[in-house]
């Protein structure tokens, strides 16, 4: 009769109620983030009631009551826990009437299949309506939750076995997703109002208005205002310019557009000439204003937008959500001259008696009978002869003459202080001006295609009115011949332009491109991924049709991707060790050695047991191991049973070690 001692039951799964309790926690959490507070508080009350052993009927009817008050008051009170999310109504009533159905079906402890399919429902609201990465990545670590919890359950095996069976069924899975994923997108829902808002923090750094007082535009933060995705080549550095407001009238202490209301006068806003056309892709954050910036100048813009005379794209509402269109812009144009004398009549007011000293010497310029582009040319060459100096921490400028003040006096600002003085300047001289403020990307903050806006891009430049040629873009900042570095290490920016050897400069300059690294590869999985629609699909199947090299490329990539599938599921299949017996008895032999008994070569396990037992007379179940692992070493076949039952055994020896020790 082959012995086997009377041991501890092999741990087994938790029962169903337990295994359903960890599935509902896992699709719960996302929904903490939309729940108002009284739900939140019936949550946590119920979760508490859990733990006492028994619920009488009358307190399941009086969680009940108390359940449907939370969730008038949810939707009738004027909060919301700390404002986190701005889910639609709809979305968190549903969430909530499903959080009351599931806490009374669990109290009252028993298992239908509305309780077992619960976790399932809350996790596809989750994933529907969280429209991003972290929800993407959360999904897929809860579905494999799911299929553990149901594989541990049906196999009523220990979890390491059913964490191996799991992750074998999920690597099977893998090309079998991708390919339904390609052939069925998700369906998208950009044009609804439902969802939650995935970042309601306004971008700032642009707002219609160019101060030059002590609220100058000086914005520092390197928050993303915009990404962009160019469908071919990137525009060179000095065409990335993004418009975003003009304006007209000088107000000394500020700059501001013309009230909307004369903007309406006229339409006479055309290109004509447009060249070397870029098409490309924005995803723009929520600033709460109407901008949508384009690459200057637009051609084609997004619906529910209107372009206006002076090229600005505006939605028809606030952004107050992250937005994702699609538009084209003219590098290169020539716009019709502008015949509105109410444009014409702003562009040119200025207080000629405001600035003495500058009207002095452009009144030459003006009376000298030479063109505006000459004029221009002349005015550009006067103002680089200033020897201006760009700092971002320059003096207030006199506002009762600040052109005079920053040309001749401070001599330092940015370029809100240059684009002032060159536009009033102009204006002196008779050419007609304008300031334009936006964004001026920068090329050290892409990758390939991919460009990165940030908050600090925000800048002001000029337009001046040209004749036939219309307006063109002048950048005075450009005309400064010295820059204050000391500044600009002093508020991090610029980063590459420092000393390049500099070891401080390297870890910033390392630690600005594995960031921009890392916004690339997460821009490219919302776009293919998280936005990958019916048109995503159609224009992906064209291409497929069309371009032989790209078919080929995708064939290739889902071999590989069945191969890296096969490879990893016969990785988990591979045993750890050829000597299974052996393994399950190493843990013990390693903790002996470090208690100074160590079992040599030749010794026989029997006989090293021995020596065991006489060091360590109190444990009473090293016979027992050694029974086992004679059966499990000699015995005709492999017996699951035993090798488990001298796991558990070995786990026993050497927690008796330990204690002993201690």
């Amino acid at each position: 009769m082959r012995y086997l001692p009377t041991l501890p039951a092999i741990k087994s799964p938790p029962d169903l109620q337990r295994l359903l309790d960890i599935a509902l926690v896992a699709a719960l959490l996302p929904h903490l983030f939309t729940l108002k507070l009284p739900m939140l508080l019936y949550l946590l009350l119920s979760a508490l009631m859990l733990f006492k052993s028994h619920i009488s009927k009358m307190t399941i009817y009086g969680f009940m009551l108390l359940g449907l008050i939370s969730i008038v008051l949810s939707f009738y009170a004027q909060y919301n826990i700390a404002a986190l999310s701005r889910m639609l109504v709809f979305v968190s009533l549903v969430v909530s009437l499903l959080v009351l159905a599931v806490t009374l079906q669990r109290m009252s402890r028993t298992i239908n299949f509305y309780l077992i399919f619960s976790p399932v429902l809350l996790f596809i609201l989750a994933f529907f309506f969280f429209n991003t990465i972290t929800m993407l990545f959360y999904a897929l670590s809860t579905l494999f939750l799911f299929l553990l919890l149901l594989v541990w359950h049906q196999m009523q095996s220990p979890l390491d076995e059913a964490l191996k069976m799991s992750s074998t069924l999920f690597a099977l899975a893998i090309p079998v997703v991708v390919l339904l994923f390609l052939l069925f997108p998700r369906i998208s829902f950009q044009k609804t109002t439902f969802g939650f808002k995935s970042d309601e923090i306004a971008r700032t750094g642009h707002d219609g208005t160019m101060h030059l007082d002590s609220k100058a535009l000086l914005v520092p933060s390197q928050r993303v205002v915009m990404e962009v995705l160019f469908d071919e080549t990137m525009p060179r550095d000095d065409q990335l310019y993004f418009r975003g407001s003009v304006l007209y009238r000088d107000k000394v202490s500020h700059w501001e557009a013309l009230p909307a209301f004369k903007e309406k006068m006229v339409n006479l806003g055309r290109v004509i000439g447009a060249e070397s056309l870029s098409a490309y892709a924005v995803t723009l954050y929520p600033h709460q204003r109407r901008w949508l910036y384009m690459l200057d100048l637009p051609t084609k813009y997004p619906k529910k937008s209107k372009l206006d005379s002076n090229f600005i794209v505006t939605s028809d509402v606030k952004i107050d959500e992250t937005l994702r269109y699609r538009g084209s812009s003219a590098l290169v144009y020539k716009t019709l001259p502008q015949s509105s004398s109410t444009y014409m009549r702003h562009a040119l007011q200025t207080d000629r008696a405001r600035d003495p000293r500058s009207l002095e010497a452009v009144e030459a310029m003006r009376l000298s009978g030479l063109d505006e582009a000459q004029k221009a040319k002349a005015l550009v060459q006067f103002f680089k002869a200033q020897k201006l100096i760009y700092s971002l921490r320059p003096e207030l400028p006199d506002l009762g003459h600040p052109t005079d003040s920053f040309l001749f006096e401070t001599k330092k600002g940015y370029c809100v202080h240059f684009a002032a003085s060159f536009a009033n300047l102009a204006r002196l001289a008779g050419i007609p001006s304008r300031i334009v403020t936006g964004y001026k990307a920068d090329r050290k903050n892409a990758i390939e295609n991919y460009l990165v806006i940030r908050e600090s891009d925000a800048h002001a430049w000029v337009e001046l009115y040209l004749g036939d040629r219309g307006w063109v873009r002048f950048e005075p900042t450009a005309l400064a011949v010295a820059d204050d570095l000391s500044a600009k290490e002093s508020l991090n920016v610029l980063i590459n332009e420092l000393d390049p050897n500099s070891e401080t400069t390297f870890m910033q300059r390392l630690w600005h491109r594995s960031n921009l690294y890392f916004m690339y590869g997460k821009y490219t999985l919302e776009h293919w991924v998280l936005h990958y629609s019916r048109f995503k699909q159609t224009a992906l199947f064209k291409e497929l049709m069309q371009n032989t090299m790209f078919l080929g490329k995708v064939i290739g990539a889902f071999i590989l991707l069945i191969l890296l599938s096969s490879v990893l599921v016969r990785l988990l299949q591979t045993k750890s060790c050829d000597d299974e017996v052996l393994c399950v008895i190493r843990p013990l032999l390693r903790r002996l050695k470090r208690a100074g008994l160590t079992k040599t070569s030749s010794e026989t396990m029997s006989h090293f047991l021995g020596t065991v037992q006489r060091a360590y007379p109190h444990i009473d179940r090293l016979s027992v191991i050694e029974g086992l692992y004679q059966q499990a070493r000699y015995g005709k076949a492999s017996d699951e049973q035993l090798l488990s039952s001298l796991k558990i055994e070995v786990l026993y020896c050497i927690k008796a070690i330990d204690k002993r020790r201690v």
